[in-house]
């Protein structure tokens, strides 16, 4: 039975995580933190993908990183492995203790094989993996997962619902603002809107509003809004204080072109989701300003904030980068993806529609992507190629491939991640 089946019977007797978990079930990819004679121990990081470290002899050390939390949890790791010798083994060791697991299930062509092992604790935890059997190993990704305790009360941020109570549950409301000066096209950018914030129709919060998007506030009627509410009207109303920032996203026009082309945009923050654990995430609303006659869709980013707390991050905000010291499987998953949604206004190098983190479980640097209007896949009347490309009037909706030349074997390894 798989680690994570909630299938349990009636006496409660099979050990699955989902049977004996009150709570939520939290799972995330092993990371790679460094190895000993082990060649291309990097591509043991992340979840399997059937892309295998080479030979693992029983000198080497490969180390990966599990990210527990801030709370005391339980949980396993389940990591997959292969032997060529019916009588291999792998050596796990964290804190100084050593668990053996031998070859489960005696395969010696290297089959892929999970093998999986009780973990429990905070914060990041180191784990060793050494061939301490006979023949060889190799390793392929690992999952961690654990259990949350239920709630007592509170409830941990989420942004699958922006303005989160503390107890209970209340719908997306519309937002009701002064759309004059929302709308206005010569506010500068460090112009500040103060007006108010209704939620759920009863809920007044006062608001500032900082317009936000260099391109969109040029061309269209209602730019983006930078959003910061006080925390102290947010505890007031029982809201989670520190969830008080966060980027709307417009339709560009009042037409029905431009209500369709704001939905595929959230779709693509979605479909990024789906290639890279390391984005941002979004929620669609419904908008209501005063002045106008129909609500106005739209949706919402998390904040920088947000997006660290929640993976872990640390924004670093430097002037120009080189894509030589970021994450690489990362960032060609990025530049894939880019080229696939057809979008070029987009600089790594530059931080034009890029964040670059930290992740504090392993120091290394990863880039983050937003803002996909230009993309050809939406094909928004605005969306044209910068003039230093190519000037063809169907340039918008081909692939461009937008890096510099990449090394064969790294794109390779970041296409299969990309494709699986």
């Amino acid at each position: 039975m798989d680690h994570l089946s909630a299938q349990c019977d009636d006496e409660g007797s099979i050990n699955s995580l989902a049977c004996n978990c009150p709570g939520e079930i939290i799972s995330r990819a092993g990371v790679y933190i460094s190895d000993i004679g082990v060649h291309s121990g990097s591509d043991a990081d992340g979840l399997p993908n059937n892309d295998f470290t080479h030979i693992i002899s029983n000198r080497d050390v490969l180390t990966l990183g599990y990210d527990l939390g801030p709370e005391d949890v339980s949980g396993e790791i389940c990591v997959v492995v292969a032997s060529n010798n019916r009588r291999g083994a792998v050596s796990i060791t964290r804190d100084n203790q050593t668990l053996l697991i031998r070859n489960p299930n005696g395969d010696y062509y290297r089959t892929p094989q999970t093998v999986c092992f009780p973990i429990e604790g905070q914060g990041v935890q180191e784990v060793e993996f050494r061939d301490s059997g006979f023949g060889n190993l190799i390793v392929d990704g690992s999952e961690l997962s654990y259990c949350l305790p239920e709630p007592q009360g509170s409830i941990v941020p989420d942004f699958e619902e922006p303005l989160i109570r503390k107890t209970g549950d209340i719908p997306w409301p519309a937002l009701e603002t002064l759309a004059d000066q929302v709308a206005d096209p010569d506010m500068d950018i460090s112009d500040i809107i103060q007006s108010d914030f209704v939620y759920h129709q009863d809920l007044r919060f006062s608001a500032a509003f900082r317009p936000s998007g260099k391109s969109r506030r040029e061309i269209c009627r209602l730019p983006p809004l930078k959003m910061n509410l006080k925390k102290s009207e947010l505890e007031n109303f029982n809201f989670i204080r520190d969830h008080n920032k966060m980027k709307i996203v417009f339709q560009c026009q009042s037409t029905p072109r431009y209500a369709e082309t704001i939905k595929m945009e959230k779709f693509l923050y979605d479909l990024y989701g789906l290639v890279s654990p390391n984005g941002f995430q979004s929620k669609l609303v419904k908008i209501r300003l005063e002045g106008y006659d129909c609500l106005v869709d739209g949706f919402v980013i998390e904040s920088d904030d947000d997006i660290q707390s929640r993976l872990n991050l640390e924004m670093v905000k430097t002037g120009t980068i080189s894509t030589d010291v970021v994450d690489r499987s990362e960032y060609v998953r990025m530049c894939l993806f880019q080229y696939l949604i057809s979008n070029a206004d987009w600089s790594a190098r530059k931080g034009h529609n890029t964040n670059l983190f930290k992740r504090n479980v392993d120091n290394s640097l990863v880039i983050i992507p937003y803002d996909f209007d230009f993309s050809g896949i939406i094909d928004n009347v605005y969306a044209v190629p910068h003039e230093q490309l190519p000037s063809a009037t169907s340039w918008i909706i081909r692939s461009r491939w937008r890096s510099y030349r990449k090394v064969r074997d790294t794109i390779s390894r970041g296409s299969k991640s990309f494709f699986s």
